[in-house]
Protein backbone atom coordinates (compact mmCIF):
# COMPACT_ATOMS: atom_id res chain seq x y z
CA UNK A 1 0.00 0.00 0.00
CA UNK A 2 1.20 3.38 -0.59
CA UNK A 3 0.19 5.89 2.20
CA UNK A 4 0.36 9.73 2.97
CA UNK A 5 0.24 11.86 5.88
CA UNK A 6 -1.45 14.69 4.10
CA UNK A 7 -5.37 15.59 4.56
CA UNK A 8 -5.49 15.50 1.03
CA UNK A 9 -4.58 12.00 0.44
CA UNK A 10 -7.64 10.66 2.19
CA UNK A 11 -6.78 6.79 1.20
CA UNK A 12 -3.96 4.28 1.14
CA UNK A 13 -4.02 3.29 -2.53
CA UNK A 14 -2.66 -0.58 -3.52
CA UNK A 15 -0.19 -1.34 -5.93
CA UNK A 16 1.87 -4.00 -7.41
CA UNK A 17 5.33 -5.28 -7.67
CA UNK A 18 6.58 -6.34 -10.99
CA UNK A 19 10.52 -7.58 -9.97
CA UNK A 20 12.24 -5.18 -8.04
CA UNK A 21 10.15 -2.15 -9.92
CA UNK A 22 6.82 -0.52 -7.38
CA UNK A 23 3.95 0.10 -10.14
CA UNK A 24 1.27 2.37 -8.09
CA UNK A 25 -0.07 3.03 -11.87
CA UNK A 26 -1.79 6.22 -9.49
CA UNK A 27 -0.44 9.80 -10.58
CA UNK A 28 1.94 10.99 -7.08
CA UNK A 29 1.70 14.31 -6.13
CA UNK A 30 5.07 15.73 -5.15
CA UNK A 31 4.70 16.18 -1.49
CA UNK A 32 7.65 17.87 0.70
CA UNK A 33 7.28 14.60 2.87
CA UNK A 34 7.50 11.28 2.08
CA UNK A 35 5.19 8.43 1.03
CA UNK A 36 4.97 5.98 3.43
CA UNK A 37 4.70 2.06 1.59
CA UNK A 38 3.95 -1.71 3.23
CA UNK A 39 3.00 -4.98 2.37
CA UNK A 40 -0.28 -6.11 2.82
CA UNK A 41 -3.75 -5.00 1.27
CA UNK A 42 -5.48 -3.08 3.85
CA UNK A 43 -4.52 -0.10 6.16
CA UNK A 44 -4.28 -2.62 9.11
CA UNK A 45 -1.38 -4.03 7.90
CA UNK A 46 0.18 -0.64 8.20
CA UNK A 47 3.75 -1.32 10.74
CA UNK A 48 3.26 1.06 13.70
CA UNK A 49 5.13 4.27 14.02
CA UNK A 50 8.99 3.64 14.44
CA UNK A 51 8.21 0.40 12.75
CA UNK A 52 10.47 -0.60 9.49
CA UNK A 53 7.78 1.23 6.88
CA UNK A 54 9.09 1.85 3.56
CA UNK A 55 9.50 5.05 2.21
CA UNK A 56 9.81 7.52 -0.96
CA UNK A 57 10.07 11.40 -1.48
CA UNK A 58 8.46 12.06 -4.88
CA UNK A 59 10.04 14.31 -6.33
CA UNK A 60 7.79 17.05 -8.82
CA UNK A 61 8.48 16.47 -12.24
CA UNK A 62 9.99 13.03 -11.71
CA UNK A 63 8.86 9.35 -12.77
CA UNK A 64 10.64 7.23 -10.22
CA UNK A 65 11.66 7.38 -6.66
CA UNK A 66 13.59 4.57 -4.22
CA UNK A 67 11.67 2.75 -2.08
CA UNK A 68 12.86 -0.30 0.19
CA UNK A 69 10.15 -1.97 1.86
CA UNK A 70 11.18 -4.19 4.70
CA UNK A 71 8.67 -7.40 4.82
CA UNK A 72 8.52 -8.61 8.55
CA UNK A 73 9.33 -12.52 8.83
CA UNK A 74 6.88 -14.67 10.57
CA UNK A 75 8.93 -18.16 10.70
CA UNK A 76 6.45 -20.68 11.20
CA UNK A 77 7.63 -24.18 12.25
CA UNK A 78 5.14 -27.14 11.82
CA UNK A 79 4.96 -30.15 13.91
CA UNK A 80 3.02 -33.19 14.72
CA UNK A 81 3.39 -34.08 18.58
CA UNK A 82 6.77 -32.39 19.01
CA UNK A 83 8.09 -33.46 15.61
CA UNK A 84 8.60 -31.33 12.98
CA UNK A 85 6.38 -31.68 9.56
CA UNK A 86 7.87 -31.66 6.04
CA UNK A 87 5.97 -30.66 3.05
CA UNK A 88 3.29 -29.34 5.45
CA UNK A 89 0.56 -26.69 4.03
CA UNK A 90 0.29 -23.56 5.41
CA UNK A 91 -1.67 -20.77 4.67
CA UNK A 92 -1.32 -17.40 6.12
CA UNK A 93 -4.68 -14.30 6.07
CA UNK A 94 -4.42 -10.58 5.61
CA UNK A 95 -6.56 -8.17 4.58
CA UNK A 96 -8.18 -11.31 2.77
CA UNK A 97 -5.48 -11.81 1.02
CA UNK A 98 -4.71 -15.47 1.83
CA UNK A 99 -0.52 -16.89 1.16
CA UNK A 100 0.03 -20.28 0.94
CA UNK A 101 3.30 -21.54 1.43
CA UNK A 102 4.68 -25.46 2.16
CA UNK A 103 7.10 -26.23 4.85
CA UNK A 104 10.80 -27.25 3.98
CA UNK A 105 12.62 -30.41 5.74
CA UNK A 106 13.09 -28.95 8.95
CA UNK A 107 9.38 -28.47 9.23
CA UNK A 108 10.13 -24.15 8.99
CA UNK A 109 7.69 -22.53 5.98
CA UNK A 110 9.75 -21.58 3.10
CA UNK A 111 9.35 -17.67 1.71
CA UNK A 112 8.04 -16.16 5.66
CA UNK A 113 7.65 -12.82 4.30
CA UNK A 114 4.11 -11.65 5.33
CA UNK A 115 2.18 -8.23 5.82
CA UNK A 116 2.74 -6.58 9.12
CA UNK A 117 -0.14 -7.06 11.45
CA UNK A 118 -2.27 -9.49 13.52
CA UNK A 119 -2.76 -12.92 10.63
CA UNK A 120 -4.66 -15.62 10.49
CA UNK A 121 -2.31 -19.18 10.20
CA UNK A 122 -3.57 -22.40 9.39
CA UNK A 123 -1.03 -25.35 9.29
CA UNK A 124 -1.81 -28.93 7.94
CA UNK A 125 0.09 -32.46 7.13
CA UNK A 126 -3.09 -33.40 5.37
CA UNK A 127 -4.67 -34.92 8.03
CA UNK A 128 -4.97 -32.60 11.04
CA UNK A 129 -5.17 -28.92 10.95
CA UNK A 130 -4.59 -26.26 13.72
CA UNK A 131 -5.65 -22.40 12.89
CA UNK A 132 -4.32 -19.83 14.66
CA UNK A 133 -4.15 -15.80 15.26
CA UNK A 134 -0.38 -14.52 15.26
CA UNK A 135 1.00 -11.07 15.88
CA UNK A 136 3.40 -10.53 12.83
CA UNK A 137 4.54 -6.85 14.27
CA UNK A 138 8.07 -7.70 15.48
CA UNK A 139 11.14 -7.07 13.45
CA UNK A 140 13.09 -8.91 11.86
CA UNK A 141 10.61 -11.49 12.78
CA UNK A 142 8.03 -13.65 14.48
CA UNK A 143 8.84 -17.19 15.69
CA UNK A 144 5.91 -19.47 16.29
CA UNK A 145 5.32 -23.30 16.87
CA UNK A 146 1.87 -24.82 15.27
CA UNK A 147 1.35 -28.28 16.12
CA UNK A 148 -1.00 -30.61 14.60
CA UNK A 149 -0.87 -33.22 17.11
CA UNK A 150 -2.42 -31.20 20.22
CA UNK A 151 -6.01 -30.86 21.61
CA UNK A 152 -5.57 -27.38 19.94
CA UNK A 153 -5.68 -28.86 16.26
CA UNK A 154 -9.08 -30.50 14.42
CA UNK A 155 -9.23 -33.25 11.66
CA UNK A 156 -9.20 -32.28 7.98
CA UNK A 157 -7.00 -29.63 5.68
CA UNK A 158 -7.08 -26.02 5.77
CA UNK A 159 -9.59 -24.12 3.77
Amino acid sequence: MVDHSDARFTTAKPFNVTGDALDTGLALWGFSSPYSIYAGGCTSAKPAAGANIGSALVVAGTTSSPATVQIPAMNILVQNNGVNVANAVVKVTSCGTTYTRTTDATGLVTDPGFPYGILSVCVSNGARKRQSTVSNSTYPATNTTQDVGTFFSSTGTCP
